[in-house]
């Protein structure tokens, strides 16, 4: 794999960027400290009323759709940490 140039697998439909030193950084912490919160926001929303369910998911995709940090994991590839992020 070539640094610096996206990967393309047809079948997955998956690109593969190497992660910046901003994400190798908090990649390397959550390796340190596996499901520690220490870069996560808690943010919560009350709400009242009848909650539409379908409304709610499908705003939720919608929102994720948009965003490719949402749909961003992060691997392990010989040795470096790497980011495929699906397209949908």
């Amino acid at each position: 794999m070539t640094l610096g140039k996206p990967k393309y697998n047809l079948a997955e439909d998956v690109f593969v960027f190497p992660a910046s030193f901003a994400q190798q950084r908090l990649w390397f912490v959550e390796q340190l400290m596996p499901g520690s919160a220490l870069y996560l926001t808690p943010l919560v929303f009350r709400m009242t009323g009848e909650l539409d369910r379908s409304a709610l998911a499908q705003s939720l995709q919608a929102i994720v759709d948009r965003h490719e940090t949402l749909r961003t994991s992060f691997n392990r590839v010989e040795g470096s940490s790497y980011k495929p992020s699906r397209r949908n």
